[in-house]
């Protein structure tokens, strides 16, 4: 039970006192102390902490304690989030919770909360924008805080993504301007060695290599979700194998999903599907989230965004500095100057402020004879960066627009180089009155900006920036309907006849901030007083010796106490054809796992060689005798290619009872560590299929020479219906999930590249799971005999290869979509066939 004033209460109690229902008030009073009042403003000091005002919200939560991803993946992700509980957590509560654990540092003594910030962008090296404003913000809040006893409250780190970009200046400048401030600005380190895969996919592995690194180095590591930053990261705490007992907070700004549709953009190409996938699964999969809307929480629900897990929290951007809020006031003297304010974009309502400045023209006509000042329109600025519209930058786009409705051109100006304080200096000293019409903001820090600095504005009720501000009788006319041109140009008069009231923030920017920061010293406290003991050291066993990005990196042995390692029983499948020395190292490989020999059993199925293997098998069953491995070898008399033989190996592990059959090709070599690091994922994510990373290497007189880091994305079906990125061809599977959905299909096609490709698709439209493990866990050979990438790349072998995923893929889709779905993969796909036919 709620409560909505102290008022209500008391005449709540004075309706019930009489001596016969003495007890259940009673009852109802010790109700009411537990449950606190939605709005009340409370006062509380924090051990190690700093003094807080924190605005308390009505919506509860069960915090869950056990921080695991829970879903089926079976379910449409659509219905499955709407399916799922998930509330707002509750801020003051999450705080009081937590407020009386003393602080530690990962020494064990207290000190700062060590907090790193993965930001691609942030005031200084990017110019303007929601997110650079927000991270700086958060940063220099966090530097400028002390705790009771005069000390540093936070030690912050800022890992900026997007380096070696910066608007302006360089990494060196960054580092020595922040460092004023007692901030580490860390330009993200490039990769040591290439990478395969797209820049965001890139980028992310790049965060997590870092974050990898220097796990140890904080107690917090923060990200934002646009671009998908945190989603390696993410992924690998959720497997288990990193970041156990630090807390991943992602800041929810802006999704390129949700932005794409406020923009009417449809994705500009495969590698956008991929983003939006990155961008959700690091949402889902984060501990915490912290959205400045509610509004845009609901979205992510709205829109199949699992929120189930975790926490979702709803703090308001900070505003840095915090400077006196100027009271609202009503300007009388009509304004001379509207500014259109924000990125000159469909989403920013750009279309919609040229709309109605048409419409103002008609709605002022009546009013010039008796109103000479109307005789002249208003000074018009667009203020704000250029993107395209339409394949037309936004400035030409605003000049046709503009020449098209005779506006005169001494009376409009376009500017879009300003940062944001030179463009508030600007609105101020031309005394104008800001137009911001959105389609749709999370929390745009233009209100807040324009609230603080008493300019007056004009704003929609479109995504959370009413949650912002507070609405009067004097200035609610100055809160529009989305996308309403006619209500803008109404507003627009309005200002120009009687005048226009300002703001005032809902609430007062030093809560927000106190607010914040003690949410951010309790994700601390929680985690030393709740993950820590809770926690199996998996993680200690998956340190490496070398940076991630290092080339056939070796996890190493450590291990701890009490670490509860998986049991799982392994079949490991090497299909075999004409390849004798390369079927020698792959099983040398093998029998080095660092994975229980008594529970692992090879079987090499040899493809009809048409060469003398019999060397090989005798070297390769010396090998097993020798590490105790159990081996069977199956010589095939006719050529059956790689989707029969798979079945063949579905089929033996399910008959002898093991848990995962682990596929290979004799050109790959297993990672010291490979099926242990696959069972511990599954053992945490309880995955019907786990794929990886491959290191990739070429011949150079015979000697393996490392190429690059081939990378995926996982499970992101659109994006993988364009290009094989679920993972690489070695992988994992349940051998009984493999039979269910009819293994690998066999037909016309069965000879042709990307097998593991179609029986990927089609076990993903099948509902099966599949997890991505975000280490390279097995070496590749490139140009091995046989090679799907570099010799069967003949015309023939990539249609039949394309042809062989969409025979997988059109079972699942009504007949009437095969020939749009088949157009569209050999139209778009990678790599793509030639459309040359004459019609």
């Amino acid at each position: 039970m709620s409560w909505t004033s102290k008022l209500e209460r008391r005449r709540f109690v004075l309706t019930f006192v009489t001596g016969i229902f003495v007890g259940i008030v009673l009852m109802i009073l010790t109700t009411l102390i537990k449950s606190p009042a939605p709005c009340a403003i409370e006062t509380h000091s924090f051990e190690h902490g700093f003094q807080v005002k924190s605005q308390q919200r009505a919506w509860q939560q069960e915090h869950d304690e056990s921080g695991k991803w829970k879903q089926d993946h079976r379910i449409d992700a659509k219905e499955r989030a709407k399916a799922a509980s998930w509330h707002i957590s509750s801020v003051h509560d999450f705080i009081i919770k937590y407020q009386d654990v003393p602080l530690a540092t990962a020494s064990g003594g207290p000190g700062p909360v060590r907090i790193c910030l993965v930001t691609s962008a942030i005031t200084g090296p990017t110019k303007n924008g929601g997110i650079a404003t927000a991270m700086h913000a958060l940063a220099m809040s966090m530097a400028s805080a002390t705790s009771l006893t005069g000390a540093p409250a936070f030690e912050v780190t800022v890992l900026y993504a997007a380096h070696p970009w910066y608007g302006e200046g360089s990494a060196e400048r960054w580092k020595a301007e922040f460092a004023r401030f007692s901030i580490r600005f860390v330009p993200l380190p490039s990769a040591k060695q290439k990478y395969y895969g797209a820049p965001l996919v890139v980028r992310s592995y790049n965060v997590f290599a870092y974050l990898y690194e220097h796990q140890a180095d904080f107690d917090i590591i923060s990200y934002h979700d646009f671009m998908g930053n945190g989603y390696f990261t993410a992924m690998a705490k959720r497997q288990g194998l990193a970041f156990a007992t630090i807390p991943l907070v992602i800041q929810c700004h802006s999704t390129l999903r949700w932005a794409d549709e406020l923009n009417y953009r449809p994705p500009k190409d495969h590698n956008t599907l991929a983003y939006y996938t990155m961008e959700q699964r690091a949402l889902e999969w984060s501990d915490v989230r912290v959205s400045p809307s509610k509004y845009y929480l609901n979205w992510f629900a709205d829109n199949g965004i699992n929120l189930s897990s975790g926490h979702s929290f709803v703090v308001q951007n900070l505003m840095y500095p915090l400077i006196p809020i100027v009271k609202p006031s009503t300007f009388q003297q009509a304004p001379s100057h509207f500014v259109f304010f924000g990125r000159l974009e469909i989403r920013k309502g750009i279309l919609v402020f040229l709309e109605a400045l048409r419409l103002l023209r008609i709605f002022l006509a009546p009013h010039k004879a008796e109103q000479p000042q109307f005789h002249e329109l208003p000074m018009i600025t667009f203020l704000g960066p250029s993107v395209k519209i339409a394949g037309t930058p936004s400035v030409d786009f605003v000049r046709s627009k503009m020449e098209l409705m005779e506006w005169p051109e001494d009376k409009y100006t376009t500017i879009t180089s300003l940062g944001s304080s030179d463009a508030m200096a600007y609105i101020a000293q031309n005394s104008a009155v800001a137009c911001m019409p959105t389609l749709g903001d999370n929390s745009p820090y233009v209100v807040l900006e324009m609230m603080a600095q008493g300019l007056p504005f004009i704003t929609t009720n479109a995504g959370g920036g009413q949650e912002l501000l507070k609405q009067t009788s004097s200035n609610k006319h100055f809160v529009i309907p989305t996308n309403n041109a006619s209500a803008l140009a109404l507003a627009l008069k309005t200002a120009l006849l009687d005048g226009i009231t300002t703001f005032e923030p809902q609430t007062a920017f030093q809560d927000t901030t106190h607010q914040y920061l003690h949410l951010l010293k309790a994700l601390k406290t929680r985690t030393s007083s709740v993950d820590a003991r809770r926690h199996s050291p998996l993680v200690q066993q998956h340190k490496q010796h070398q940076y991630p990005d290092d080339p056939a990196h070796v996890l190493s042995k450590e291990t701890g106490e009490g670490v509860d390692l998986p049991t799982f029983r392994v079949l490991i499948g090497i299909t075999s054809h004409n390849r004798p020395e390369d079927l020698i190292r792959a099983t040398r490989s093998i029998v080095r796992q660092m994975y229980p020999s008594t529970l692992l059993h090879v079987v090499i199925v040899d493809d009809a060689s048409s060469v003398n293997m019999e060397s090989a098998f005798e070297q390769v069953r010396k090998l097993a005798e020798t590490s105790g491995m159990a081996l069977t070898i199956n010589q095939l008399q006719t050529h059956q290619f790689v989707g029969t033989t798979r079945n063949m190996l579905f089929q033996s592990a399910s008959d002898g009872g093991f848990d995962y059959a682990c596929l290979m090709d004799d050109d790959d070599e297993a990672m010291p560590r490979m099926i242990e690091t696959y069972m511990q994922v599954a053992k945490a994510t309880h995955a019907d299929i786990l794929t990886d990373f491959s290191d990739n290497y070429d011949m150079q007189d015979g000697t393996p020479v490392f190429s690059h880091r081939s990378l995926a994305v996982g499970n992101s079906f659109s994006h993988n219906f364009f290009i094989n990125d679920y993972g690489k061809a070695n992988f994992c599977v349940k051998p009984q999930r493999a039979l269910s959905i009819g293994g690998h299909h066999t037909g016309p096609y069965s000879n042709s590249p990307y097998v593991d490709w179609a029986f990927l698709s089609r076990a993903s439209l099948r509902g099966l799971s599949i997890e991505l493990v975000p280490f390279a866990l097995y070496k590749y050979t490139k140009h091995s005999a046989g090679s799907v990438w570099y010799t069967r790349t003949s015309r023939p072998d990539q249609y039949s290869g394309h042809r062989k995923m969409l025979e997988d893929v059109m079972e699942e889709v009504p007949e009437q979509l095969h020939d749009a779905i088949l157009y569209c993969r050999y139209k778009l796909g990678t790599p793509s066939v030639v459309g040359d036919g004459t019609y």
